[in-house]
């Protein structure tokens, strides 16, 4: 805890970032997870849908930021078991909503959502090139994990 009390009180820019791990159908892998029925589970694969249709906008020219958080949106609308809380094209340093974007390779697309009784959140580089934190790669499903995630708490 002091580290961290430190690190806020010298307002020191200091991010830790890891790998986003995807599930094969794309769903962030997160013990949350496992909560969701098989339906919330479907409906839950909106958000990296949302986020791949935001880097789309971008990819192919769209620079205002609210029109590239309508895009996600619509993306979320489509699924009813889907509360979605926000859908956002940030600075990837300050994380503060943007309006215009000058550079894609600084703009993070965020996205929170309620699906059942489950708040899922997830993440994205505007542009494919510049997504080193997602790892596509089968992984076990988080069900399968949940032995091991009841383990650690």
């Amino acid at each position: 805890d002091r580290d961290v009390t430190g690190v806020q009180t010298c307002a020191l820019p200091i991010f830790i970032g890891c790998p986003i791990v995807r599930e094969p159908d794309g769903l962030a892998l997160s013990s949350r997870n496992v909560r969701l029925s098989d339906a919330e589970r479907q409906a839950a694969r909106a958000l990296s849908k949302a986020l791949d249709a935001g880097r789309r906008a971008v990819t192919t020219g769209e620079r205002h930021a609210p029109a590239i958080g309508a895009v996600m949106r619509a993306v979320t609308e489509k699924e009813p078991l889907v509360e979605l809380d926000y859908a956002v094209a940030v600075d990837a340093v300050t994380l503060e909503a943007l309006d215009l974007i000058d550079d894609p390779t600084t703009v993070r697309l965020l996205i929170a959502a309620s699906v059942g009784p489950v708040r899922l959140i997830d993440n994205s580089a505007a542009t494919p090139d510049h997504d080193h934190h997602d790892v596509h790669q089968p992984t076990p499903s988080a069900k399968s994990l949940t032995p091991s995630l009841e383990r650690i708490g």
